[in-house]
């Protein structure tokens, strides 16, 4: 069973990295998350098609930067639920149901998440491939570090 759950994992990696290009944005290979310097910023990944919190767009005024947000690093992230800048994903599931047919039509959409007509892509990741890449996205839980307690609760008492 155990070597099932492995292969599982590197079927999710392959998947994460080559199939879908997740790593494109979420550079799983560095602890920090970031390979280059322009990845770890922000992206618009299509959660609407018109903000009410425009994100790097309030900040800068600039239209362009509307509904960018920052791209964060998947370490833990099986514990970090619930997902986007907003919370409205309650689970990994919903997040790649999110990249799979759930992306919005913003004139900000990451260029990485468009398809050659300009569209928004349409992964249909099926329901393996979703389970596949849940488990290799669990294995970038540090579970050393979170039951290391210098990072405990800093206001828990004594």
């Amino acid at each position: 069973m155990a070597g099932h759950r492995f292969s599982i994992r590197i079927v999710g990696q392959k998947l994460f990295i080559e199939k879908y290009n997740c790593n494109s944005c979420h550079q799983v290979q560095n602890p920090h998350g970031y390979l280059q310097p322009q990845a770890g910023t922000f992206s618009n990944i299509g959660l609407d098609a018109a903000y009410a919190d425009n994100g790097l767009g309030q900040v800068t005024g600039r239209e362009i930067n509307n509904g960018m947000f920052k791209i964060p690093s998947l370490r833990n992230v099986e514990l970090t639920a619930p997902y986007m800048h907003d919370g409205r994903f309650e689970t990994l599931s919903d997040v790649i149901d999110h990249y799979s047919s759930g992306l919005a039509n913003h004139p900000s959409l990451d260029h990485k998440l468009r398809d050659s007509n300009a569209n928004p892509l349409q992964l249909n990741i099926s329901a393996d491939e979703k389970h596949a890449i849940i488990s290799f996205l669990n294995t970038l839980t540090d579970h050393k570090m979170i039951s290391d307690p210098k990072f405990s609760d800093p206001f828990k008492s004594k």
